[in-house]
């Protein structure tokens, strides 16, 4: 009898991704993905740069900010600007006969997320051994 082993496995693509802060919430963003934030002002179809990065990620590699990571920042492209659904804010209290009913929409802009720069995360550049002679001979000709 022939016995057939399968085997899964789930590859796990390492995109980065980054926790920005918005309009004092906080979102999770990758490259290519689509969020509605807080109404910011600018025009459709223009970029903006949301510097507010608190956490960012790839792969095996992550560089937390204290509150923020220097000098990382998430370029976004403003789709459209619009409002959601409406909720309703009803009162009430008993034995007054109080009752208030509101309505709240609340606006947004949607972005769609283009560039994720962290600093931190961005691989080293491999010195050689060349390099790292010359810089031997730099430190010892300046001293």
């Amino acid at each position: 009898m022939i016995e057939l082993l399968v085997v899964c496995y789930s590859r796990r693509v390492s995109t980065i991704y980054a926790i920005i802060e918005a309009g004092g919430k906080q979102h999770r963003v990758e490259q290519g993905k689509s969020i509605d934030i807080d109404l910011i002002d600018a025009r459709e179809g223009s970029t903006v740069e949301l510097d507010r990065v608190l956490f960012a990620g790839n792969g095996d590699k992550i560089a937390v900010g204290k509150p923020t990571i220097k000098d990382a920042k998430v370029t976004a492209s403003v789709n459209k600007h619009g409002k959601s659904e409406k909720i309703i804010v009803f009162r009430y209290k008993n034995k007054t006969r109080y009752t208030n009913k509101l309505g709240h929409r609340q606006h947004f802009t949607n972005v769609t997320i283009d560039k994720i720069e962290v600093p931190e995360l961005k691989p080293k550049s491999k010195t050689t051994r060349k390099t790292q002679e010359q810089k031997v001979e730099e430190k010892q000709d300046g001293a």
